[in-house]
């Protein structure tokens, strides 16, 4: 008797977290696997990644700036 009234809770808990996931999905994880399909893949409008070289001479502008800012 307690083992069937275990697995009745047990069961009931497990259709809801099915539940809550599916609803979830339906909400916000289509949106959010879009959004990283098309972060990585940015197509014929999208802008492309900008190449590391820039932002490696982009960090070393900003260093010097802020080393001259500590100097007075």
């Amino acid at each position: 008797m307690v083992l069937t009234i275990v697995l009745i809770i047990l069961t009931l808990v497990l259709i809801t977290i099915a539940l809550g996931v599916y609803i979830w999905w339906s909400r916000y994880g289509k949106k959010l696997f879009n959004l990283l399909s098309n972060f990585k893949n940015p197509g014929l409008g999208g802008s492309n990644i900008p190449n590391l070289g820039d932002l490696q001479q982009q960090m070393k502008t900003f260093q010097k700036m802020f080393g001259k800012m500590g100097k007075f």
